[in-house]
This record gives C-alpha cells, structure tokens and sequence, in this order.
C-alpha cells in the first residue's frame, strides 16, 4: 500500500518488523508507560521466591527497554556503556573479597537495575519535555487524590479513604512499607500515602520533585499551593528535605535574596507558627533524628553504627564490603534502634569502597552528561542517595531515568533555548 503524502517515512532500525505508526511516538510511550507503572502500579509486587518480591514496575522497566531497544527509540551510550561494564566488573571483584558472605541474588539484581542507564533516546524521535508534561499531569491527579483520602478518614473512615491499602491481595501487595502509617503514634488517622503510592513518605518525596520542577519549567502558584498541600497532609519529613536543600540553592541561583531570608525565617519560626496552621506533627518529625525508634535515626544514624561496627575493624572490610545483600534493612529487635539503608549505606556496607567509587563515577557520569537543570538534578540526587535504598527498587531509577538519562539531548536543549517556552505552551504534547 503506498504511503500517503502527509504520512513520514520511517526506515527500520532493526531486522524485527515494528509498527510503523509506534515507532514514531515509541520515545514518548516509553516515558508515559514507565512513569504510570512507578506511580499507579507502585504497590503491587511480583513474587520471585519464597518471601521476595519485586516491584512490578522493575518488570514494565524491563520490557519497555527491550522494545525501545529492539524499535531504535533507546540507543546505545558508548561511554555509559564501558562504565557499566567497568563498574559492574570491580563490583563482581569486590565480592570475592568481601568480609561476609554475599548473594549472587542480590548482587545480579543490582547490576540489572543499572542495565537502563546505558540507553538514551536518540535526537529528534521524542517531544521536547513530554516526560515532565506527563509527570506534572499525572502528580496533579495524585496530589487531588491524596488531600481528598486524608480529609475523607474523618468523614468515611480509613477503610473507605484507603480502600486499596485494605483490600489489595496480600499474594501481590508489595511487602516492607508502611502504607498505613498512623499520624499519631497507635492513632486512627492515617498519613496521605496518594492512594497509590505504597507509603507517605514516597508521597511526600514525589510532591517535592513535582514542586522543583514546577518551580523551575511550568511556574504555576496555583499547582505548587495544590502540591504543598498535599506535601502537608503527607507529615513526611523526605520531601522536606528535597525541598529544603534545592529551594534555597535556586533563590541564590536567581538571586532572590529577600526570598531566601523570608524562607530562613519561615523555617526557623516553624514551631510558633505550625500548630496555627495544623503542621505542629510535621514539625516534630524535624527533631526525631535522635530517637533510636524513629525513622529519620533509622535513615541518617543507624547505618553509620553499622558500618563503623561491622567494616572499620578490618582494612579489607572497608576496600572489598560486607558482600551483596549483607545490611540488615528493617528493625532488629535485639537493638535499641532501626536500621533502613539509604543508598550511600547500602552501597559502601555491601561493595566498599571500591565498588562504591567505580559506582559513584558511573552514576556520576550520568548525571553529569545531562543537560537537564541542575536543580532538577540535584533534587533527585538527594532523593536517590539520602532517603531510601534505591540501589535496586526501579522507583528512584525510573525518575532519573526519564528526567536525566533518557530524554535526548536536543530536546533538553530546545527546552532551556526557548527559556522554557515549549513546557508552557504545552507543546510537548505534539509528536
């Protein structure tokens, strides 16, 4: 069948016969199904092995990368590829002389995870900024979501307003979180987690990337206020500290210094005027870092006890680690305190210092090559290394991945050429 005049011609990339018409659009579908998966879909897990799941997104990650790479809408990075290669491979050596035992599990399921890294959508197949077009739409939704499920409790009760936290299946409810997280210690009113999020604080670290990157591309007050408010209803303090950490940086950046100090001084009288405004619980949470129960010791005090205990007696401890899948990441009753392993934890704990620098200069590299904003980068940074073990869960990956290491570079680019112009007008949407 002849093509018509206005129909553009496509040549295959590949041997397999792909259609034509996703071909086009491939770059844009892999972006949108990739961030649907990690958002909506993110509390449902995937049996692997006798108490071991996988996050279903690692599976839609997976797939999506395969055909990308199949159809030519992911191409290969030369230099991603040999840090990959080098990394993964001083990784592997580090666990033949690593001071525990390891496991072959846990080790090939981190090399895997960073697998997507070595691919980048090639110039002009994608639409300038679709993946933050699609992840300020879909957080908007979430954000709505989220304010109306913890206000609804109060009215319909928390079977209602968490109706999936009570009725998911327990075969394919992913284990290990706390979706429903009490605001009150044994209380009845639950925080936020945005319906389909598996705990608040992931809800709370997703709205603060939504607001940075609000900030920076779309400048809309109407959907940062929405985004704070759902930030609030949340009492997570990981979106905080996104927030605290980049916000200040972009005043300075702009230089708009009387903001700052109005911002310093909020922050600073926050325990006069939060109780006024129903934020009191969210302030508390700032000074839980020196409680051994809470999770903010779990996260920043913790792992340091760990390391010190376990690592720093032996030379070859701190070169080589404790072995792959080695740190303890819930709550150990024989201790007075909690462990949850941030990535920085998890990584020098488990691959030493060797491993974790061929790591940092692999991971590095990524960031560094992309000319995505840097507050943008920065915020994922924080996200990535401080606030949870996202070494091998896809949720942080799948953010860097759409916001940094995937989209092309023209179209980042044209982006900042334009100040912006394109994300504002909506023009991402066009093919």
């Amino acid at each position: 069948m002849p093509q018509g005049e206005g129909t553009p011609k496509i040549e295959s990339t590949t041997a397999f016969k792909i259609p034509v018409f996703f071909v086009k659009s491939a770059p844009n579908y892999i972006l949108l199904i990739n961030l649907i998966g990690i958002i909506f879909f993110q509390k449902i897990g995937v049996p692997v092995a006798t108490n071991t799941y996988l996050f279903l997104s690692f599976f839609i990650l997976g797939a999506t990368c395969v055909y990308g790479a199949l159809s030519g809408a992911l191409v290969l990075r030369p230099v991603a590829a040999t840090l990959f290669l080098l990394t993964s491979g001083f990784m592997i050596l580090s666990q033949l002389f690593s001071i525990g035992d390891f496991s072959v599990t846990a080790l090939a399921l981190m090399i895997v995870m960073q697998l997507p890294y070595i691919f980048i959508m090639p110039d002009g197949k994608s639409s300038p900024g679709v993946e933050l077009l699609i992840f300020r739409t879909i957080m908007t939704i979430l954000a709505i979501f989220g304010i109306v499920q913890f206000f609804s409790q109060y009215l319909v009760g928390s079977g209602i307003a968490f109706f999936i936290d009570y009725n998911i299946p327990k075969f394919m409810a992913m284990p290990g979180f706390h979706s429903l997280n009490a605001v009150e210690y044994a209380g009845s009113i639950f925080k936020s987690n945005g319906v389909f999020l598996v705990e608040a604080s992931l809800f709370s670290q997703f709205l603060a990337i939504a607001i940075i990157i609000e900030i920076i591309y779309f400048k809309s007050l109407a959907r940062l206020a929405l985004y704070v408010l759902g930030v609030a209803v949340t009492f997570s303090g990981t979106g905080l500290i996104i927030l605290f950490t980049a916000f200040p940086l972009y005043l300075i950046h702009k230089k708009k210094i009387l903001t700052l100090i109005l911002f310093c001084a909020a922050l600073i009288s926050a325990p006069v005027w939060a109780p006024l405004v129903g934020l009191e619980k969210t302030v508390e949470r700032a000074s839980e870092i020196t409680s051994p129960k809470s999770s903010a010791y779990a996260r920043f005090v913790s792992p340091t006890i760990y390391i010190n205990k376990d690592l720093f007696p032996s030379l070859q401890g701190i070169i080589f680690g404790g072995g792959a899948g080695a740190l303890p990441w819930s709550a150990d009753n024989s201790k007075d305190f909690q462990i949850f392993n941030p990535t920085w934890a998890k990584l020098f704990y488990e691959y030493g210092l060797l491993g974790t620098l061929f790591y940092v200069l692999f991971i590095g590299y990524i960031f560094k090559s992309s000319p995505a904003s840097f507050f943008l980068k920065f915020a994922l940074f924080v996200q990535f290394w401080l606030l949870a073990e996202y070494l091998t869960p896809p949720i942080a990956h799948i953010l860097i991945l759409s916001f940094i290491a995937w989209p092309s570079r023209d179209g980042m680019q044209k982006i900042k050429d334009n100040n912006y112009e394109i994300c504002k007008k909506n023009k991402v949407l066009e093919s």
